[in-house]
This record gives C-alpha cells, sequence and structure tokens, in this order.
C-alpha cells in the first residue's frame, strides 16, 4: 500500500452500530446502510458496542480485503 490520495489504497468500513436497538428506534434502517456502503464501496457489518456483536467480524472483513489488496 502507497501512501498517497488514492482510494483505493485503503478500506472504508460502515458500521451499523446498536444492532441490539429495536429497528422502530433506528434513524438509519439496515437497508438504507447496505444500500449506503454498496454504492461507496464499503464493507458493512451491523455492529454493538454495547454486546461486541459484530466487531470482529468487522475488522476481520476489513483485514481480508487489505490483504487481498496487496496481492
Amino acid at each position: 500500500m502507497t501512501k498517497n490520495n488514492n482510494t483505493d489504497d485503503f478500506v472504508m468500513a460502515l458500521a451499523g452500530n446498536k444492532c441490539d436497538t429495536e429497528p422502530g428506534e433506528r434513524r438509519v434502517t439496515k437497508e438504507q446502510a447496505i444500500d449506503y456502503s454498496r454504492n461507496h464501496g464499503m464493507e458493512y457489518q451491523e455492529t454493538s458496542a454495547k454486546t461486541g456483536e459484530g466487531v470482529r467480524e468487522l475488522f476481520g472483513r476489513i483485514a481480508q480485503r487489505i490483504a487481498d489488496q496487496m496481492q
């Protein structure tokens, strides 16, 4: 990976935090977040800072994308 402003050199991710919250209490729906992340080339994962759910998975996917870019 090089140090420049080329967006191909880094991985962007969107964490849908508070996945432990009721769907009616969300400001952004899961579907909106998925669409946004797809349209912007981001990894997406539902997460919870409270329980830790999804956090390892998201960082694992980020690490895998970085490894793939380095090949």
